[in-house]
């Protein structure tokens, strides 16, 4: 499956597989704007990203946990996610996903 992330206007495009997380896909893909410290444990909010509006209604609800992460780091908008939550699947093929400034 495709994903589709942006940093400062341009397009990387990379491969994941499914039941990957878009850290994961990120990450094994050789993608460096991507930071997600803790590995996808949830409890560090270094793989902040927002997602495009037009994806957000296939994505599982927030937990709680990540809720919680998200509340402590700036520049949060109503698509804010943690990467390491969002699961790819065949429904996400193509999800647009922007990275923040400080984080790009």
């Amino acid at each position: 499956m495709r994903v589709v992330f942006v940093d400062d206007e341009e397009e990387h495009i990379v491969n994941a597989a499914e039941g990957d997380s878009l850290m994961e896909a990120a990450r094994n893909s050789g993608y460096r704007a991507m930071i997600g410290d803790c590995g996808g444990s949830c409890t560090c909010a270094s793989c902040h990203a927002y997602i495009d509006s037009r994806w957000l209604h296939q994505l599982s609800p927030v937990s709680m946990n990540e809720a919680n992460m998200l509340d402590a780091i700036e520049d949060t908008r109503y698509n804010s996610r943690l990467t390491c939550r969002v699961r790819v699947s065949s429904e996400l093929d193509g999800i647009v996903v922007r990275m923040p400034k400080k984080q790009a």
